[in-house]
C-alpha cells in the first residue's frame, strides 16, 4: 500500500466517526441498515419478537440498486453542510485533488465526494 491510500483510508475513517456522530442521533432505533453495531441478526431476531408478540401492520425491507451510484453530489453536499460546517470535513484537500484526477460518477459510503460533471 501506498502513503496515499494509507492518508486516503485515515481521512476516510477520521471524517467517518465525525459524520457518523453528527448523523446517527437522526436514525429511529428501528432502521438496521449499515449502522455501526447493526447485525443482519438483529433485524431478524427484532422482527421475530415484534411479530410474535407486538402487533404488526406492515413490515419494509428496501433494497435499492445502484443507489449510491446516482446519488446527485451537490444535494447531498448541501445536505450534509446544513449539519456540518467544518471545511475539512467537507472537503478535505486530498480527497478533492484525487476527484478531479478520477472522473467516474460515484460516492464512497463512508464520506462524501464531489466529482467534477
Amino acid at each position: 500500500m501506498g502513503i496515499t491510500v494509507i492518508q486516503d483510508r485515515l481521512v476516510q475513517m477520521a471524517t467517518k466517526i465525525i459524520l457518523e456522530s453528527v448523523f446517527q442521533a437522526d436514525f429511529k432505533d428501528c432502521s438496521f441498515g449499515f449502522r455501526p453495531k447493526r447485525s443482519a441478526k438483529q433485524v431478524i431476531q427484532r422482527t421475530h419478537k415484534t411479530v410474535n408478540f407486538g402487533r404488526v401492520y406492515w413490515v419494509v425491507d428496501v433494497d435499492i440498486t445502484g443507489y449510491f451510484n446516482n446519488i446527485s453530489h451537490d444535494k447531498l453536499l448541501q445536505l450534509v453542510e446544513q449539519r456540518v460546517s467544518d471545511p475539512r470535513v467537507l472537503k478535505p484537500k486530498h480527497i478533492a485533488e484525487s476527484t478531479t484526477r478520477d472522473k467516474k460518477n460515484c460516492v464512497s459510503q463512508t464520506i462524501p465526494l464531489k466529482t467534477e460533471s
